[in-house]
């Protein structure tokens, strides 16, 4: 029933007709007590009845909602310090994934949605797994996206799908192409988690 706008370094909530419920809200410490810069971002997790936001503070901060009303039902946050900056975040239906802007090896951590859900979890830590994207070609700055369900029929099997652009003005790339990362989470056996290599779709130039 509501509507979370965020810009960089804030938001407003609104409800479905467009009328403004809040002014313009600070992040920290209404919902983050870390501090923080920047980064704002918003999600709805429709399945779960949840919203999720995310901003860069102390690598990434991460808060679910404890309920449908992101004003009056308190937060759950979680830290994630290996996250550097420009996280970007995707619904899925086994975990919560966060791309970012870094020239480190590991450009997608995936969180364990479930756990983040369940109110008993609170003050504990999730299940993060982190990997690279194999065949990965970047230039400056960039965020691949993990494809994001928005409603609530979630795929009863299947890993995310992670997708970025590939242009040939870049060094290491000869055809414009996006390539395209399928990622298997095992929650139970999380070492058996992987991302395939990269299928490649030429796209015209």
């Amino acid at each position: 029933h509501h509507v979370i706008v965020v810009f960089n370094t804030g938001f407003r909530i609104f409800d479905k007709s467009g009328n403004p419920l809040t002014g313009q809200i600070s992040p920290n410490p209404t919902i983050f007590p870390n501090g923080g810069c920047c980064d704002l971002t918003a999600s709805y997790d429709k399945a779960a009845d949840r919203f999720v936001l995310t901003f860069l503070g102390g690598g990434a901060q991460v808060a679910v909602s404890d309920g449908p009303d992101p004003i009056n039902d308190g937060w759950y946050n979680y830290n994630v310090s290996q996250i550097s900056d420009y996280q970007k975040l995707s619904v899925w239906r086994d975990g919560y994934y966060m791309t970012e802007n870094t020239g480190s090896a590991n450009k997608l951590h995936v969180f364990e949605r479930a756990a983040m859900l369940d109110a008993a979890s609170a003050g504990t830590d999730p299940q993060i797994l982190s990997f690279s994207l194999p065949g990965l070609v970047t230039s400056g700055f960039h965020s691949p996206q993990v494809l994001n369900i928005t409603d609530a029929n979630f795929p009863t099997s299947g890993g995310a799908t992670v997708m970025y652009m590939q242009d040939d003005a870049w060094s290491g790339v000869d055809t414009d192409h996006v390539k395209l990362w399928n990622v298997a989470i095992d929650w139970d056996s999380p070492n058996d988690s992987e991302v395939s290599a990269a299928i490649e779709l030429t796209t015209t130039p």
